[in-house]
Protein backbone atom coordinates (compact mmCIF):
# COMPACT_ATOMS: atom_id res chain seq x y z
CA UNK A 1 0.00 0.00 0.00
CA UNK A 2 3.14 2.54 0.77
CA UNK A 3 4.25 2.00 -2.54
CA UNK A 4 1.18 4.13 -4.22
CA UNK A 5 1.97 7.00 -2.02
CA UNK A 6 3.72 9.84 -2.55
CA UNK A 7 7.71 9.28 -1.47
CA UNK A 8 7.17 12.50 0.87
CA UNK A 9 4.19 10.91 2.89
CA UNK A 10 6.23 7.45 2.98
CA UNK A 11 8.44 8.99 5.01
CA UNK A 12 6.02 9.02 7.68
CA UNK A 13 5.59 5.47 7.67
CA UNK A 14 6.96 3.54 10.54
CA UNK A 15 7.03 -0.37 11.06
CA UNK A 16 4.21 -1.45 14.13
CA UNK A 17 6.22 -3.84 15.55
CA UNK A 18 3.64 -5.44 17.88
CA UNK A 19 6.19 -7.61 19.94
CA UNK A 20 7.56 -4.36 21.39
CA UNK A 21 4.33 -4.01 23.47
CA UNK A 22 4.72 -5.14 27.09
CA UNK A 23 2.04 -7.05 28.85
CA UNK A 24 1.66 -4.16 30.98
CA UNK A 25 0.83 -2.05 27.61
CA UNK A 26 -1.30 -5.19 26.68
CA UNK A 27 -2.68 -4.68 30.15
CA UNK A 28 -3.42 -1.14 30.22
CA UNK A 29 -5.15 -1.27 26.41
CA UNK A 30 -7.62 -4.04 28.08
CA UNK A 31 -8.00 -1.30 31.26
CA UNK A 32 -9.20 1.51 28.68
CA UNK A 33 -11.04 -0.64 26.05
CA UNK A 34 -13.47 -2.54 28.49
CA UNK A 35 -14.67 0.23 30.38
CA UNK A 36 -14.70 2.62 27.38
CA UNK A 37 -16.99 -0.04 26.10
CA UNK A 38 -18.77 -0.36 29.17
CA UNK A 39 -19.46 3.58 29.83
CA UNK A 40 -20.11 4.52 25.69
CA UNK A 41 -23.19 1.99 25.66
CA UNK A 42 -25.49 4.71 26.49
CA UNK A 43 -23.67 7.49 25.55
CA UNK A 44 -21.81 7.36 22.24
CA UNK A 45 -23.37 7.71 18.74
CA UNK A 46 -24.57 3.50 18.02
CA UNK A 47 -22.71 3.73 15.02
CA UNK A 48 -19.57 3.80 17.33
CA UNK A 49 -19.84 0.07 19.03
CA UNK A 50 -20.51 -1.06 15.87
CA UNK A 51 -17.63 0.36 14.19
CA UNK A 52 -15.72 -1.51 16.79
CA UNK A 53 -16.82 -4.55 15.63
CA UNK A 54 -16.21 -4.00 11.95
CA UNK A 55 -12.89 -2.86 12.31
CA UNK A 56 -12.23 -6.00 14.96
CA UNK A 57 -11.09 -4.20 17.79
CA UNK A 58 -11.20 -5.91 20.79
CA UNK A 59 -9.77 -5.12 24.38
CA UNK A 60 -8.09 -8.12 24.50
CA UNK A 61 -5.32 -6.92 22.07
CA UNK A 62 -3.56 -4.09 21.01
CA UNK A 63 -4.25 -3.66 17.31
CA UNK A 64 -2.29 -4.57 14.27
CA UNK A 65 -2.46 -1.36 12.26
CA UNK A 66 -2.18 -3.43 8.75
CA UNK A 67 -4.73 -5.64 10.46
CA UNK A 68 -6.96 -2.60 11.21
CA UNK A 69 -6.26 -1.14 7.72
CA UNK A 70 -7.68 -4.07 5.62
CA UNK A 71 -11.01 -4.12 7.76
CA UNK A 72 -10.86 -0.39 6.65
CA UNK A 73 -10.69 -1.20 3.03
CA UNK A 74 -13.98 -2.37 2.81
CA UNK A 75 -15.39 1.07 3.61
CA UNK A 76 -12.68 3.09 1.07
CA UNK A 77 -10.28 3.79 4.14
CA UNK A 78 -6.75 2.39 5.25
CA UNK A 79 -4.71 3.12 7.73
CA UNK A 80 -0.43 3.55 8.43
CA UNK A 81 1.10 3.14 11.55
CA UNK A 82 3.07 6.22 12.37
CA UNK A 83 5.05 7.90 14.78
CA UNK A 84 3.93 10.54 17.40
CA UNK A 85 2.31 14.27 16.22
CA UNK A 86 2.66 14.61 12.23
CA UNK A 87 2.69 18.18 10.78
CA UNK A 88 -0.19 19.44 10.25
CA UNK A 89 -0.40 19.65 6.53
CA UNK A 90 1.09 16.43 6.26
CA UNK A 91 -1.91 14.29 8.31
CA UNK A 92 -4.18 16.04 6.10
CA UNK A 93 -2.60 14.86 2.92
CA UNK A 94 -2.88 11.65 4.27
CA UNK A 95 -6.25 12.48 5.62
CA UNK A 96 -7.33 13.55 1.79
CA UNK A 97 -5.91 10.71 0.11
CA UNK A 98 -8.68 8.42 2.68
CA UNK A 99 -5.16 6.79 4.87
CA UNK A 100 -5.75 6.94 8.58
CA UNK A 101 -2.34 7.95 9.90
CA UNK A 102 -2.75 5.80 13.54
CA UNK A 103 0.41 6.62 15.94
CA UNK A 104 1.78 2.87 16.98
CA UNK A 105 2.92 3.99 20.29
CA UNK A 106 0.61 2.89 23.43
CA UNK A 107 0.47 5.24 26.11
CA UNK A 108 2.02 4.09 29.60
CA UNK A 109 0.30 2.82 32.61
CA UNK A 110 1.29 6.57 34.15
CA UNK A 111 -0.57 8.34 31.37
CA UNK A 112 -3.64 5.91 31.36
CA UNK A 113 -6.33 8.32 31.50
CA UNK A 114 -4.67 10.68 29.05
CA UNK A 115 -1.32 11.09 27.44
CA UNK A 116 0.30 14.48 26.13
CA UNK A 117 1.38 12.24 22.82
CA UNK A 118 -0.80 10.75 20.21
CA UNK A 119 -0.91 6.85 20.66
CA UNK A 120 -3.06 3.93 19.46
CA UNK A 121 -5.58 4.03 22.29
CA UNK A 122 -6.49 7.51 20.77
CA UNK A 123 -6.79 6.73 17.17
CA UNK A 124 -7.22 2.99 16.71
CA UNK A 125 -10.15 3.27 19.06
CA UNK A 126 -11.08 6.94 18.81
CA UNK A 127 -11.22 8.00 15.01
CA UNK A 128 -11.68 4.17 13.17
CA UNK A 129 -14.74 2.68 14.34
CA UNK A 130 -16.82 5.88 13.16
CA UNK A 131 -14.88 5.30 9.00
CA UNK A 132 -16.98 2.55 8.13
CA UNK A 133 -20.18 5.11 8.10
CA UNK A 134 -20.50 6.98 4.77
CA UNK A 135 -22.65 9.78 6.34
CA UNK A 136 -19.71 10.46 8.85
CA UNK A 137 -16.62 9.95 6.90
CA UNK A 138 -17.74 11.77 3.96
CA UNK A 139 -17.39 14.53 6.05
CA UNK A 140 -13.74 13.78 7.10
CA UNK A 141 -12.93 13.26 3.40
CA UNK A 142 -14.79 16.84 2.49
CA UNK A 143 -12.59 18.14 5.30
CA UNK A 144 -9.40 16.94 4.72
CA UNK A 145 -9.84 18.35 0.96
CA UNK A 146 -10.13 21.64 2.25
CA UNK A 147 -7.56 21.46 5.02
CA UNK A 148 -4.68 20.46 2.60
CA UNK A 149 -5.46 23.83 0.82
CA UNK A 150 -5.63 26.37 3.90
CA UNK A 151 -2.48 28.39 4.07
CA UNK A 152 -0.33 27.46 6.93
CA UNK A 153 2.05 29.88 8.55
CA UNK A 154 5.79 29.51 9.60
CA UNK A 155 4.01 30.07 13.23
CA UNK A 156 1.93 27.54 12.64
CA UNK A 157 4.94 25.25 11.87
CA UNK A 158 6.86 26.82 15.04
CA UNK A 159 3.66 26.01 17.11
CA UNK A 160 3.96 22.22 15.76
CA UNK A 161 7.92 21.92 16.41
CA UNK A 162 7.22 23.11 20.42
CA UNK A 163 3.72 20.48 20.74
CA UNK A 164 5.64 17.87 19.28
CA UNK A 165 8.48 18.42 21.42
CA UNK A 166 6.89 18.40 25.01
CA UNK A 167 4.81 15.41 23.95
CA UNK A 168 7.57 13.42 23.25
CA UNK A 169 9.56 14.95 26.64
CA UNK A 170 6.38 14.35 28.59
CA UNK A 171 5.63 10.79 27.35
CA UNK A 172 9.29 9.40 27.68
CA UNK A 173 9.96 7.89 31.28
CA UNK A 174 13.50 9.30 31.59
CA UNK A 175 12.49 13.01 31.04
CA UNK A 176 13.69 15.02 34.07
CA UNK A 177 12.16 17.98 35.26
CA UNK A 178 13.98 20.36 33.90
CA UNK A 179 13.62 18.92 30.52
CA UNK A 180 9.97 19.18 30.67
CA UNK A 181 10.06 22.56 32.23
CA UNK A 182 12.53 23.91 28.91
CA UNK A 183 10.16 22.61 26.85
CA UNK A 184 6.67 23.72 28.64
CA UNK A 185 8.88 27.55 28.57
CA UNK A 186 9.79 26.86 24.47
CA UNK A 187 5.53 26.01 24.22
CA UNK A 188 4.28 29.03 26.18
CA UNK A 189 7.30 31.17 23.43
CA UNK A 190 5.94 29.95 20.45
CA UNK A 191 1.93 30.25 21.56
CA UNK A 192 3.02 33.88 22.58
CA UNK A 193 4.70 34.88 18.99
CA UNK A 194 1.34 33.29 17.44
CA UNK A 195 0.65 36.89 15.82
CA UNK A 196 -2.17 35.91 13.93
CA UNK A 197 -4.40 33.41 13.36
CA UNK A 198 -3.89 31.26 9.97
CA UNK A 199 -6.62 29.67 7.69
CA UNK A 200 -4.92 26.29 8.69
CA UNK A 201 -5.03 26.97 12.43
CA UNK A 202 -9.13 28.55 12.14
CA UNK A 203 -9.47 24.63 10.34
CA UNK A 204 -7.63 23.10 13.42
CA UNK A 205 -10.11 24.42 15.29
CA UNK A 206 -13.29 23.37 13.68
CA UNK A 207 -11.70 19.52 13.24
CA UNK A 208 -11.17 19.69 17.02
CA UNK A 209 -15.38 20.72 17.84
CA UNK A 210 -16.08 18.31 15.32
CA UNK A 211 -13.67 15.01 14.86
CA UNK A 212 -12.07 15.33 17.97
CA UNK A 213 -14.84 16.55 20.41
CA UNK A 214 -17.78 16.60 18.79
CA UNK A 215 -21.81 15.89 19.91
CA UNK A 216 -24.58 15.06 17.94
CA UNK A 217 -28.51 15.57 18.78
CA UNK A 218 -31.09 17.63 18.24
CA UNK A 219 -31.05 19.56 21.89
CA UNK A 220 -28.34 19.77 24.48
CA UNK A 221 -30.76 17.37 26.32
CA UNK A 222 -30.44 14.24 23.97
CA UNK A 223 -26.43 14.47 22.95
CA UNK A 224 -24.40 11.28 22.01
CA UNK A 225 -20.50 11.48 21.42
CA UNK A 226 -18.69 11.09 18.35
CA UNK A 227 -15.77 13.03 18.36
CA UNK A 228 -12.39 10.60 19.01
CA UNK A 229 -11.24 12.60 21.58
CA UNK A 230 -14.10 12.24 23.66
CA UNK A 231 -14.83 8.30 22.66
CA UNK A 232 -10.72 7.55 23.93
CA UNK A 233 -10.88 9.49 26.97
CA UNK A 234 -12.54 7.20 30.30
CA UNK A 235 -12.53 11.09 32.09
CA UNK A 236 -14.08 13.29 29.55
CA UNK A 237 -16.41 10.80 27.89
CA UNK A 238 -18.12 10.53 31.40
CA UNK A 239 -17.81 14.47 32.38
CA UNK A 240 -18.16 16.05 28.79
CA UNK A 241 -22.51 15.37 29.06
CA UNK A 242 -22.81 16.80 32.42
CA UNK A 243 -24.61 20.14 32.90
CA UNK A 244 -21.20 22.34 34.09
CA UNK A 245 -19.55 21.89 30.13
CA UNK A 246 -21.87 24.28 28.06
CA UNK A 247 -23.30 22.90 24.78
CA UNK A 248 -23.65 24.91 21.85
CA UNK A 249 -25.53 23.92 18.78
CA UNK A 250 -22.31 24.28 16.09
CA UNK A 251 -22.12 26.71 13.54
CA UNK A 252 -19.11 29.02 12.20
CA UNK A 253 -18.45 30.76 15.14
CA UNK A 254 -16.90 27.57 16.46
CA UNK A 255 -14.02 28.93 14.73
CA UNK A 256 -13.48 31.57 17.10
CA UNK A 257 -13.05 29.35 20.45
CA UNK A 258 -9.55 28.38 21.17
CA UNK A 259 -9.06 25.07 23.11
CA UNK A 260 -6.03 23.69 25.64
CA UNK A 261 -4.74 20.07 24.57
CA UNK A 262 -3.93 19.61 28.58
CA UNK A 263 -7.32 20.05 30.07
CA UNK A 264 -10.88 19.06 29.64
CA UNK A 265 -13.06 21.71 27.30
CA UNK A 266 -15.41 23.65 29.22
CA UNK A 267 -17.61 23.68 26.51
CA UNK A 268 -18.34 21.66 23.41
CA UNK A 269 -20.55 21.87 20.19
CA UNK A 270 -23.11 19.62 18.93
CA UNK A 271 -24.82 19.11 15.60
CA UNK A 272 -28.12 17.75 14.56
CA UNK A 273 -26.70 15.65 12.03
CA UNK A 274 -23.30 14.85 10.23
CA UNK A 275 -24.76 17.13 6.96
CA UNK A 276 -24.91 19.95 9.10
CA UNK A 277 -20.96 19.22 9.38
CA UNK A 278 -20.78 19.63 5.37
CA UNK A 279 -22.59 22.84 5.25
CA UNK A 280 -20.72 24.78 8.09
CA UNK A 281 -17.42 23.25 6.76
CA UNK A 282 -19.01 24.89 3.05
CA UNK A 283 -19.59 27.96 4.60
CA UNK A 284 -16.01 28.70 5.88
CA UNK A 285 -14.33 27.46 2.82
CA UNK A 286 -16.13 29.85 0.37
CA UNK A 287 -13.78 32.27 2.73
CA UNK A 288 -10.40 30.88 2.15
CA UNK A 289 -7.79 32.12 -0.17
CA UNK A 290 -7.57 29.04 -2.40
CA UNK A 291 -11.73 29.84 -3.18
CA UNK A 292 -11.53 33.55 -3.53
CA UNK A 293 -7.81 34.02 -4.99
CA UNK A 294 -7.27 37.60 -6.39
CA UNK A 295 -4.88 40.26 -4.21
CA UNK A 296 -6.75 38.62 -0.95
CA UNK A 297 -5.22 35.46 -1.64
CA UNK A 298 -1.90 36.79 -1.90
CA UNK A 299 -1.99 38.86 1.01
CA UNK A 300 -2.60 36.02 3.14
CA UNK A 301 0.09 34.56 1.38
CA UNK A 302 2.24 37.19 2.69
CA UNK A 303 1.49 37.37 6.00
CA UNK A 304 2.30 33.55 6.36
CA UNK A 305 5.84 33.46 5.20
CA UNK A 306 5.25 29.65 4.36
CA UNK A 307 5.21 27.86 0.81
CA UNK A 308 2.37 28.67 -0.67
CA UNK A 309 0.95 27.95 -4.56
CA UNK A 310 -0.61 30.63 -6.85
CA UNK A 311 -2.55 29.83 -10.08
CA UNK A 312 -3.32 31.95 -12.64
CA UNK A 313 -4.77 31.07 -16.40
CA UNK A 314 -3.34 27.63 -16.69
CA UNK A 315 0.04 28.20 -14.84
CA UNK A 316 1.12 28.18 -11.53
CA UNK A 317 4.31 29.81 -9.38
CA UNK A 318 5.27 27.91 -6.05
CA UNK A 319 7.04 29.34 -3.37
CA UNK A 320 7.51 31.79 0.09
CA UNK A 321 6.15 34.81 -1.42
CA UNK A 322 7.83 37.99 -0.12
CA UNK A 323 6.62 40.67 -1.73
CA UNK A 324 3.93 41.65 -5.03
CA UNK A 325 3.23 44.93 -6.91
CA UNK A 326 0.72 45.46 -10.12
CA UNK A 327 1.76 48.07 -12.14
CA UNK A 328 0.86 48.13 -16.04
CA UNK A 329 -0.79 44.85 -16.71
CA UNK A 330 2.31 43.12 -15.03
CA UNK A 331 2.22 41.56 -11.75
CA UNK A 332 5.61 40.83 -10.01
CA UNK A 333 5.82 38.63 -7.38
CA UNK A 334 8.75 38.31 -5.25
CA UNK A 335 9.57 34.84 -3.51
CA UNK A 336 12.69 33.88 -1.44
CA UNK A 337 13.76 31.36 -3.40
CA UNK A 338 14.62 28.77 -5.24
CA UNK A 339 10.43 28.79 -6.79
CA UNK A 340 8.90 26.59 -8.70
CA UNK A 341 6.50 27.48 -11.65
CA UNK A 342 4.94 25.58 -14.66
CA UNK A 343 1.47 24.82 -16.84
CA UNK A 344 -1.11 23.16 -14.84
CA UNK A 345 -1.79 19.56 -16.96
CA UNK A 346 -4.94 19.72 -18.59
CA UNK A 347 -6.62 18.06 -21.96
CA UNK A 348 -4.79 20.34 -24.22
CA UNK A 349 -1.21 21.28 -22.67
CA UNK A 350 0.92 18.70 -20.58
CA UNK A 351 2.47 19.63 -17.40
CA UNK A 352 5.34 21.46 -17.36
CA UNK A 353 7.49 21.86 -13.71
CA UNK A 354 10.37 24.02 -13.26
CA UNK A 355 12.18 25.07 -10.77
CA UNK A 356 14.16 28.04 -10.72
CA UNK A 357 17.16 29.75 -8.62
CA UNK A 358 15.64 33.24 -9.06
CA UNK A 359 14.02 35.26 -6.55
CA UNK A 360 11.87 37.42 -8.55
CA UNK A 361 9.00 35.94 -11.00
CA UNK A 362 7.00 38.66 -13.10
CA UNK A 363 3.83 37.56 -14.53
CA UNK A 364 1.79 39.56 -17.53
CA UNK A 365 -2.05 39.88 -16.24
CA UNK A 366 -4.62 43.12 -16.49
CA UNK A 367 -5.88 42.43 -13.07
CA UNK A 368 -5.76 40.71 -9.71
CA UNK A 369 -8.77 38.95 -10.90
CA UNK A 370 -6.89 36.59 -12.95
CA UNK A 371 -5.48 35.04 -9.79
CA UNK A 372 -7.82 32.58 -9.73
CA UNK A 373 -6.69 30.69 -6.27
CA UNK A 374 -3.48 30.71 -3.64
CA UNK A 375 -3.33 27.64 -1.64
CA UNK A 376 -0.62 26.48 1.57
CA UNK A 377 2.51 24.30 -0.09
CA UNK A 378 3.92 23.73 -3.46
CA UNK A 379 2.57 22.63 -6.33
CA UNK A 380 4.29 19.41 -6.57
CA UNK A 381 6.35 17.84 -3.88
CA UNK A 382 8.37 15.46 -5.84
CA UNK A 383 9.91 19.00 -7.57
CA UNK A 384 10.08 20.77 -4.52
CA UNK A 385 13.00 19.76 -2.44
CA UNK A 386 13.00 22.84 -0.07
CA UNK A 387 9.53 22.24 0.75
CA UNK A 388 10.26 21.38 4.62
CA UNK A 389 9.49 17.70 5.56
CA UNK A 390 9.81 16.57 9.14
CA UNK A 391 11.24 12.82 9.39
CA UNK A 392 9.31 10.55 12.12
CA UNK A 393 11.24 9.68 14.91
CA UNK A 394 11.60 5.43 15.29
CA UNK A 395 9.64 3.82 17.58
CA UNK A 396 12.09 1.65 20.10
CA UNK A 397 10.95 -1.28 22.27
CA UNK A 398 10.22 -0.67 25.33
CA UNK A 399 12.92 -0.99 27.62
CA UNK A 400 12.06 -2.52 31.19
CA UNK A 401 13.51 -2.51 34.33
CA UNK A 402 13.97 -6.05 36.42
CA UNK A 403 11.29 -5.20 38.45
CA UNK A 404 8.79 -4.71 35.54
CA UNK A 405 10.21 -8.24 33.84
CA UNK A 406 9.28 -9.73 36.94
CA UNK A 407 5.41 -8.43 36.53
CA UNK A 408 5.06 -9.23 32.79
CA UNK A 409 4.23 -13.07 33.41
CA UNK A 410 1.78 -12.48 35.96
CA UNK A 411 0.45 -10.19 33.23
CA UNK A 412 0.42 -12.16 30.70
CA UNK A 413 -1.61 -15.12 32.97
CA UNK A 414 -4.47 -12.57 33.82
CA UNK A 415 -4.95 -11.57 30.29
CA UNK A 416 -4.57 -14.88 28.94
CA UNK A 417 -7.38 -15.91 31.43
CA UNK A 418 -9.51 -13.27 30.90
CA UNK A 419 -9.16 -13.78 27.16
CA UNK A 420 -10.26 -17.54 27.00
CA UNK A 421 -11.96 -17.32 30.77
CA UNK A 422 -10.35 -20.64 31.32
CA UNK A 423 -9.11 -20.43 34.72
CA UNK A 424 -9.34 -22.41 37.90
CA UNK A 425 -10.71 -19.56 41.10
CA UNK A 426 -7.95 -20.99 43.39
CA UNK A 427 -5.04 -20.53 41.01
CA UNK A 428 -6.07 -16.43 40.68
CA UNK A 429 -6.35 -16.73 44.54
CA UNK A 430 -2.47 -18.01 44.48
CA UNK A 431 -1.59 -14.86 42.24
CA UNK A 432 -3.45 -12.64 44.29
CA UNK A 433 -0.98 -13.61 47.31
CA UNK A 434 2.15 -13.37 45.20
CA UNK A 435 0.78 -10.11 43.91
CA UNK A 436 0.41 -8.66 47.63
CA UNK A 437 3.42 -10.12 48.48
CA UNK A 438 5.98 -8.77 45.79
CA UNK A 439 3.92 -6.41 44.28
CA UNK A 440 1.25 -4.17 47.09
CA UNK A 441 1.41 -0.93 44.94
CA UNK A 442 0.65 -2.64 41.56
CA UNK A 443 -2.81 -1.34 41.39
CA UNK A 444 -3.48 -2.95 37.21
CA UNK A 445 -2.13 -6.44 38.42
CA UNK A 446 -4.60 -6.91 41.62
CA UNK A 447 -7.69 -5.11 39.45
CA UNK A 448 -7.13 -7.88 36.85
CA UNK A 449 -7.09 -10.65 39.42
CA UNK A 450 -10.11 -9.32 41.16
CA UNK A 451 -11.95 -8.62 38.24
CA UNK A 452 -11.42 -12.62 36.92
CA UNK A 453 -13.38 -13.40 40.51
CA UNK A 454 -15.45 -11.19 40.68
CA UNK A 455 -18.65 -13.89 39.97
CA UNK A 456 -16.99 -15.32 43.34
CA UNK A 457 -19.52 -14.32 45.76
CA UNK A 458 -18.47 -17.06 47.87
CA UNK A 459 -15.23 -15.31 49.51
CA UNK A 460 -14.07 -12.30 49.06
CA UNK A 461 -11.26 -11.90 46.74
CA UNK A 462 -7.42 -10.99 48.32
CA UNK A 463 -6.97 -8.05 46.14
CA UNK A 464 -10.26 -6.13 46.87
CA UNK A 465 -9.23 -4.84 50.72
CA UNK A 466 -6.02 -4.04 49.61
CA UNK A 467 -6.75 -1.99 46.36
CA UNK A 468 -9.29 0.20 48.33
CA UNK A 469 -6.34 1.02 51.30
CA UNK A 470 -3.46 1.14 48.79
CA UNK A 471 -5.75 4.32 46.68
CA UNK A 472 -4.16 7.27 49.17
CA UNK A 473 -1.20 6.63 48.01
CA UNK A 474 -2.07 6.56 43.88
CA UNK A 475 -2.03 9.41 41.89
CA UNK A 476 -5.11 11.29 41.47
CA UNK A 477 -6.10 9.16 37.76
CA UNK A 478 -4.66 6.16 39.19
CA UNK A 479 -6.92 6.37 42.55
CA UNK A 480 -9.92 6.99 39.37
CA UNK A 481 -9.27 3.67 37.58
CA UNK A 482 -9.29 2.15 41.35
CA UNK A 483 -12.64 3.41 41.30
CA UNK A 484 -13.90 2.03 37.98
CA UNK A 485 -12.72 -1.51 39.21
CA UNK A 486 -13.92 -1.43 42.76
CA UNK A 487 -17.04 -0.22 41.00
CA UNK A 488 -17.29 -2.87 38.73
CA UNK A 489 -16.79 -5.91 41.48
CA UNK A 490 -19.39 -4.65 43.66
CA UNK A 491 -21.44 -4.21 40.56
CA UNK A 492 -21.48 -7.62 39.90
CA UNK A 493 -21.83 -9.10 43.43
CA UNK A 494 -24.94 -6.76 44.04
CA UNK A 495 -26.34 -8.30 40.58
Amino acid sequence: MTSKMPKHLQNYVTDQSTHNYSFENQATWYFVLYFLKQQLTKTAHPFYLEGMEKTGLTEFNIPSIPNLSKKLKNYGWTAVPVSGFLPPSIFMEFQSRNILPIASEMRTLEHILYTPAPDIVHEAAGHAPLLPFKEYSSYLEEYAQVANKAILSKEDMELYEAIRHLSDIKEHPNSTKQEILSAETNLAEATQNMSFTSEASYLGRMNWWTAEYGLIGTSDKDLRLYGAGLLSSLGESANCLLPKVEKKLLDISCLNYTYDITEQQPQLFYTPDFLHLKNILSEFSNTLSFKKGNQFGLAKALESKAVVTVLYEDKFTSGILTDYSFDQNKLTLIFKGPLQTGTIRNSKKPEVIETLDSDIFEVSLKSYDQIVSVYGGPYSTKDFPQFDHHPPKKVEASSLSNYNKLKEPIYKILLEAKRTQNYQVSDIADIEKRILSDFNDEWLLLGLALSLQKFNFKKEPLAFGPLKTMKPRLSIDHQTCVDYLLEDYENSTSN
